[in-house]
């Protein structure tokens, strides 16, 4: 029986858990990985599981660079490519390695939540649904063909931490029940203009989409600095903060 030949492109332990699960599977063959960043910022709610550098050298699991597989391999050479959070830019050349193409793990919801930075715009906005979404890429950024979009709902406690971790245990979900049907090809895909068509929005936010928004100020609307502390406060990163006699206090959401 021929395998589907895969190839992982991630860092995060949700990465190593989807290697986990495509190394359990009679009918996968993990050729690969593409490694991305080497010191990510690693929210960790997988019991532990490590970082996907030291999963393959754990497992001795072979890793090439995304240079290698440009110039390395021939087109469909590869069945499926599973990009897992990963922090490049997959292009062309990428794409017509795979025979069916490669399956995105998207932070947020897509076509409302495209881009970085989900977890925080998703508060800003007031979203009361927060999600990620499984989607085929392409050549433009975040537009490919949806497969799932994975949706729970955002409370008003939530913070961009918390809705990253239940973003992250949600894409594993749906990759885990996607599975079979990616083995038995037996999945259906729907385009984000449908989606427009029947009243989703489509929003994109760059690098450079938060800039100025973690600025408290005290005279502000009481729900608006909340909405803002909730939607910066994420371990490791700036939160939102107030500037008073020329210096800033940060403010992180109390337990």
């Amino acid at each position: 029986m021929e395998k589907i030949k895969v190839i992982v492109f991630g860092t995060l332990p949700l990465a190593t858990k989807i290697c986990e699960l495509l190394l359990e599977h009679p009918k996968i063959d993990l050729y690969a990985v593409v490694l991305g960043k080497s010191n990510p910022v690693n929210i960790n709610i997988f019991d532990n599981a490590k970082c996907l550098k030291d999963f393959t050298l754990e497992k001795k699991i072979k890793t090439i660079s995304i240079e290698e597989l440009s110039t390395n391999f021939s087109t469909n050479f590869f069945d499926y490519g599973i990009s897992c959070r990963y922090d490049k830019i997959l292009k062309k050349n990428h794409i017509k390695k795979f025979r069916f193409g490669i399956i995105n793990f998207h932070g947020g919801l897509l076509p409302e939540f495209g881009g970085l930075y989900s977890s925080c715009h998703t508060i800003l906005e007031e979203s009361k649904i927060g999600g990620g979404t499984l989607h085929f890429i392409n050549e433009g950024i975040d537009t490919g063909e949806i497969i799932e979009r994975l949706e729970f709902d955002v409370s008003q406690n939530d913070t961009s931490e918390s809705i990253f971790k239940k973003t992250q245990i949600s894409l594993y979900n749906g990759f885990k029940n996607l599975l079979p049907k990616i083995v038995n090809n037996s999945f259906t895909t729907i385009s984000q203009e449908s989606l427009l068509a029947r009243g989703h929005v489509k929003c994109y936010y760059d690098r450079n989409s938060i800039n100025g928004k973690k600025l408290l100020k005290l005279d502000e609307d009481k729900k608006m600095i909340d909405k803002k502390i909730r939607a910066f406060d994420f371990p490791s990163f700036e939160p939102a903060y107030f500037i008073i006699n020329n210096k800033r206090y940060y403010v992180r959401k109390s337990i």
